[in-house]
């Protein structure tokens, strides 16, 4: 029994499908090689930069890190000591909790991120070539499994606050930090509720 067998795949609609999501994990894999090439960086290196980029800083620590690039803390933290050698990040303990290690970064590393912006712009570009109604059913059919691969624990899932149950919209109307996460108690400004959360939970429908 295996997806790379094409007896077994014609037999079984999920196996193609898992094949095919084999075949572009490979391609989008390579693509991303190519722009590590180009930046003198590794893959886990670019994770962790887009990682600190756009995860709500109260979020960005070394053991939230490990859970996104699937590894260790300890394996997080050689990633992270090779991006400070490079003078992309910056480690800080929080003064609330000496034991958190909070992330962030440096000048230059919100200089390089930039570079990256366009990092799968062109497989944007190619998912656009279906219609609409097709990219609708694919967008709600990913969501499905990346939920799925979530709750059986293979993958950190983060998404904002905008679709997530624990958030409160516009409780202090006027104020500097308006909406209200219910999770940690804690207030938040209009740009938090649009960076991503390890701690997301989608909307019961």
């Amino acid at each position: 029994m295996s997806i790379f067998d094409p007896k077994y795949r014609d037999k079984h609609v999920s196996a193609r499908i898992a094949r095919a999501f084999f075949r572009i994990s490979q391609t989008t894999k390579n693509m991303l090689w190519d722009e590590c090439k180009l930046k003198s960086l590794t893959p886990a290196q670019i994770q962790t930069l887009l990682f600190i980029r756009y995860i709500r800083p109260d979020s960005a620590t070394v053991n939230t890190l490990a859970k996104s690039l699937s590894s260790t803390p300890a394996t997080a933290s050689g990633v992270l000591d090779a991006l400070q050698k490079k003078s992309l990040v910056m480690r800080e303990r929080k003064e609330s909790d000496r034991r958190v290690v909070s992330l962030s970064l440096t000048y230059k590393g919100a200089n390089t991120i930039q570079k990256l912006e366009g990092l799968g712009y062109e497989l944007q570009k190619i998912i656009e070539e279906l219609i609409v109604e097709e990219q609708e059913v694919l967008l709600s059919s990913l969501s499905k499994i990346e939920r799925l691969l979530r709750e059986k624990g293979y993958a950190l899932i983060t998404e904002t606050c905008l679709t997530c149950c624990y958030f409160r919209p516009n409780i202090h109307p006027g104020a500097e930090k308006p909406h209200y996460c219910k999770l940690f108690n804690i207030d938040l400004g209009e740009d938090e509720i649009y960076m991503e959360c390890p701690e997301y939970s989608e909307l019961e429908m």
